[in-house]
């Protein structure tokens, strides 16, 4: 019957998705040869596990590859570039975890095959493959989407004779209908195990556009490592993109979800959102990248009703709501209908929130 219903369900996406076409790379870099300058990644493969898993639960045809070194890694981002520029509507995914780097002079980012030296600075050209020339080149597929998802930058690489200055990697912006992010913010290192089985969860999550899918994640790995790391990323979709179908009722959503944990009781042990004490700190991480402020998971009338009641607690107890929130809130209360209004007003009128 669970074999049933998985083929109801790619059926479903494949249906949805009529022609697109839908290719992913994965690849991780677990073992590096020169360990005194570029650590192992422990959990590189686990993480290309759940992502591959992701993108094979919503309709992608993956190709795998592991430990490559330079010329590995270069030959197999080429050979996924035109098999993704020969497919017809194509949507292409690639998501790297490994090492990655930034040049301290010239402020380029690269990712590092696995027989990467770091004896000096020019070492990061000679052994890495630099991102904006991979952006170029997917750039130029024609693809419908392309999405880049960068897990790296494990640690400040540093070699024999070599630290570098600078953390993570820059910023390189997205070209029309691609998507770049990062596992954590820019000129920042990333904590292994911690953005690729968010990344996946959500992917699965049906209803939601592409756009949204990373705004998840980032508050959710932002909320999760208490803000020590914050994922980055760059839309410039004009295509809708979902991965799991667009609306919450897919029919692969039976098994796209099935695995989906059940949200606790709300109290102000466990929504933050309820407690005074909490509230703003609290509303300062969701409020934090804008656009991402309003995707909660899963909305639900009862969740947006406690949200409504950790602002009033805000405003009445604590007098503290930051200016971006003040306008995104008037925004909210005008969008909403009367029955919200009143569903809110008395818990307004009494502070709103638990600890009061």
């Amino acid at each position: 019957m669970r074999a049933l219903v998985v083929a109801f369900a790619v059926f479903g996406l494949a249906f949805g998705a009529a022609a697109e076409t839908r290719l992913a790379l994965v690849i991780d870099q677990t073992n590096y040869t020169h360990t005194s300058e570029l650590s192992r990644v422990a959990l590189a493969d686990s993480e290309g596990d759940q992502i591959e898993a992701a993108l094979k639960d919503t309709g992608f045809t993956v190709t795998r590859v592991s430990d490559r070194t330079r010329a590995g890694l270069n030959t197999a981002l080429d050979d996924f570039r035109i098999r993704l520029e020969n497919a017809s509507d194509a949507i292409g995914f690639v998501y790297y975890t490994g090492h990655g780097a930034q040049h301290p002079q010239s402020g380029s980012s690269y990712l590092l095959g696995t027989d990467a030296r770091l004896r000096a600075a020019s070492d990061l050209a000679t052994y890495g493959i630099d991102l904006e020339a991979q952006r170029n080149g997917f750039a130029a597929t024609g693809a419908k989407a392309v999405f880049l998802v960068f897990d790296a930058c494990r640690n400040v690489v540093s070699g024999s004779g070599y630290k570098a200055n600078v953390k993570g990697m820059s910023r390189v912006d997205a070209q029309a209908d691609m998507l770049i992010a990062y596992s954590t913010g820019l000129n920042d290192v990333a904590e292994e195990g911690v953005y690729a089985p968010i990344l996946a969860e959500e992917m699965r999550r049906a209803g939601q556009p592409a756009e949204s899918v990373f705004a998840n994640v980032q508050r959710r790995v932002a909320t999760n490592t208490g803000r020590k790391q914050k994922p980055w990323y760059d839309p410039q979709l004009y295509n809708t993109v979902c991965f799991a179908g667009c609306t919450a009722s897919d029919t692969s959503s039976a098994s796209i979800l099935k695995e989906a944990p059940a949200l606790p009781a709300r109290s102000p042990a466990t929504d933050p959102s309820l407690d005074c004490d909490t509230c703003p700190s609290f509303m300062e991480t969701i409020f934090e990248g804008g656009r991402s402020a309003w995707v909660s998971e899963p909305v639900d009338f009862g969740r947006w009703q406690a949200f409504c009641r950790g602002r009033s607690c805000m405003l009445l107890c604590q007098g503290f709501l930051k200016p971006a929130g003040i306008l995104m809130y008037r925004v909210f209360a005008a969008a909403f209908t009367a029955a919200l209004a009143v569903a809110v007003l008395p818990t307004v009128a009494s502070a709103g929130c638990y600890s009061c």
